[in-house]
């Protein structure tokens, strides 16, 4: 914006683009004001046939965006191609919904765009002479959403290719029904999406609809990653498919007290074995600190199904491993409805200071049904030791004691 009061509001950017919001497309392009500013231009959206007129849009020096939908049964346009490569320089995403065939030259196009980072495919084909080119674009993207879409197969090679050839620079992938019409034998298409997401080392995020789940799917394996909050929502989603037992085991990386309290609820009762490193990144002696534990254990409380539960990492060598306070006054009674639990495993935190009730109750209380198996080194080791000498208490005996006893 400027401060010159004498200059005349049509010559003012922002106001061109309110205005522009109210004009017709044939009244656009034949607007002075928008043809005396396009270098203030840097995102075009057609929504028909783009008409010769607008050629006369190819000095956009900050065009960075364009977005087509060519109508059905049309071909695509040269005056679309020749905006693509009079920009090819500043563009940096592009998207494009056509529903009849290939999409041709666009691909040949896009590799010229030396910026291209973002692509975006809607109802579209992939025919069998664009895929090469089309994979070769992916190579420069860092986003990539596809809508809809059938691919006629994959390069050759592209299963058992080790080099880098089909390695992708993508870290944002959106997979929402696409379909490889003929995947290499015995493959299925399934198996190929799941090997293209491989192929992109550095993805930060997936967003994959497939259209009847993920039913073929037993066993994932995500290394040395990070769950936080939102990766945990999701592979506890109640919709998940289970394993070839019928269960569900869930083995992650680290979490803290705070991430877990303030995200989304847990909701897989179907979960059997859940082995995590679960910091206790708050002051166990505050109330506030256990109120937030509370939280967690009432996390915990929901996955009724639960055999084995570890609390730490196994192979971690620090001295400063601290998970939750395993006492009753911190909120071990959630956990009161974990009926099957068989084992608990806090290894290495040697800050634990479990006393005699709460060991007990570890043992008895929430289940009359299984061996209660403590796999622990804790810091107050003595109670455990006394507990392990006396007979189990009863039942009844948990009963008298006041405490809960679960459904």
């Amino acid at each position: 914006m400027t401060g010159d009061i004498k200059l005349n509001p049509l010559e003012i950017p922002e106001i061109i683009s309110l205005v522009g919001d109210f004009l017709g497309q044939d009244d656009i392009i034949n607007w002075r004001a928008l043809q005396n500013n396009k270098e203030h231009i840097e995102e075009l959206h057609f929504f028909i046939r783009l008409s010769e007129d607008y050629r006369s849009l190819k000095d956009c020096s900050r065009l960075k965006r364009v977005s087509y939908q060519i109508p059905t049964h049309s071909s695509i346009s040269n005056d679309l191609l020749e905006l693509i490569k009079t920009h090819r320089t500043t563009i940096t995403h592009f998207s494009v919904m056509y529903e009849y065939s290939g999409l041709g030259e666009i691909w040949e196009v896009l590799l010229e765009c030396t910026n291209l980072r973002i692509l975006e495919i809607n109802s579209s084909n992939i025919i069998e002479e664009e895929v090469d080119l089309f994979f070769r674009v992916c190579k420069k993207l860092r986003r990539l959403e596809i809508h809809t879409v059938t691919v006629s197969h994959l390069p050759a090679n592209f299963l058992s290719d080790d080099t880098d050839t089909f390695v992708f620079p993508i870290v944002k992938l959106i997979v929402d029904n696409i379909q490889i019409l003929n995947p290499p034998y015995p493959h299925t298409s399934s198996y190929c999406l799941g090997m293209w997401t491989r192929r992109c080392p550095g993805l930060a995020s997936l967003l994959f609809y497939p259209p009847q789940g993920l039913t073929d799917l037993r066993l994932l394996h995500a290394h040395n990653c990070e769950f936080g909050q939102l990766s945990m929502r999701e592979l506890l989603a109640e919709e998940q498919e289970v394993l070839e037992d019928g269960y569900i085991r869930l083995k992650g990386s680290r979490a803290t007290v705070k991430e877990i309290t303030c995200g989304a609820e847990w909701a897989s009762t179907g979960l059997i074995h859940l082995a995590i490193d679960l910091e206790a990144d708050v002051n166990q002696e505050t109330t506030e600190g256990m109120e937030m534990q509370r939280v967690v254990f009432r996390q915990i409380g929901r996955l009724t199904r639960l055999r084995i539960l570890e609390l730490t990492d196994w192979f971690s060598q620090s001295e400063k491993i601290k998970t939750l306070d395993l006492r009753l006054r911190a909120g071990l009674d959630e956990l009161v409805d974990l009926k099957s639990l068989l084992n608990l495993f806090f290894l290495r935190d040697k800050h634990q200071q479990m006393q005699l009730e709460d060991a007990t109750w570890i043992l008895v209380v929430p289940s009359f049904q299984y061996q209660r198996l403590l796999g622990c080194a804790v810091g107050n080791g003595l109670a455990i030791m006394e507990l392990l000498e006396r007979p189990l208490p009863s039942s009844h005996h948990a009963q008298e004691a006041g405490w809960p006893v679960g459904h």
